[in-house]
């Protein structure tokens, strides 16, 4: 439960995880499947234990400053100026994913489960 718009650890990582393995397998695998064949579980799985790094980090990263914001951590461990253009950049990269990934489960809504209903 947020309480003064602060996420905690266990939530954090229930966000990440979520978020970064629904990427990892909805999103990365299409394009190679098309290449790849019946070798496209491979990149699942390989995108699967990538995601699974950077969610170790991020908790980690998280569990080190519990009392920090993303951005907050990001300005005591790089500095002042590279942490704003870091921020930044990670904040418009989790926003141009977050687009697509709802993006994702409309088409796949649309397709496989209600297929009369537009997309509107």
């Amino acid at each position: 439960m947020l309480e003064k718009g602060k996420v905690n650890a266990g939530e954090f990582l229930i966000l990440v995880t979520v978020f970064t393995i629904g990427s990892a397998i909805l999103v990365a695998p299409a394009p190679v499947a098309k290449a790849a064949k019946q070798d496209a579980w491979i990149t699942a799985i390989l995108t699967t234990l990538i995601s699974l790094f950077f969610i170790f980090v991020f908790n980690k990263v998280s569990a080190l400053y519990p009392s920090m914001t993303y951005v907050e951590n990001n300005e005591k461990i790089y500095g002042k100026w590279v942490s704003k253009i870091a921020s930044i950049l990670y904040l418009f990269y989790i926003f141009h994913i977050t687009c697509g990934q709802v993006r994702d489960i409309e088409d796949f809504f649309t397709t496989e489960i209600l297929v009369e209903t537009p997309l509107q």
